[in-house]
């Protein structure tokens, strides 16, 4: 696809009245490109909740957790869920869903 498509294709998408808001999934164990921060900022520019999800923390030692994290921040999140495999994990992930699901 290319990315011409893949962007009309997202407008077309992010203007749905239905759309509350976006669950965007992101595996911080590697640095994010220039591609992956402009998509970010288009999404941010989208006027929709973003609920911003790290995904794979339970494959993370302490150290690329905190990395992840600084890597989060860099890119301008200061708000993110963590998802490992705990049932704690994923009530507060479907919490802020439903959250922005009623908006």
């Amino acid at each position: 696809m290319s990315t011409i498509h893949f962007s009309k294709m997202m407008e077309g998408y992010l203007k749905e009245p239905s759309l509350k808001a976006i669950v965007l999934l992101l595996d911080l164990r590697r640095d994010m490109g220039k591609d992956d921060l402009a998509f970010l900022d288009y999404l941010r520019g989208s006027k929709r909740p973003l609920i911003a999800i790290l995904t794979k923390v339970d494959q993370m030692n302490q150290k690329e957790l905190s990395l992840a994290k600084k890597r989060a921040e860099a890119a301008g999140l200061t708000q993110y869920l963590l998802s490992d495999l705990s049932s704690k994990s994923l009530e507060k992930i479907r919490a802020a869903i439903s959250a922005n699901a009623k908006g």
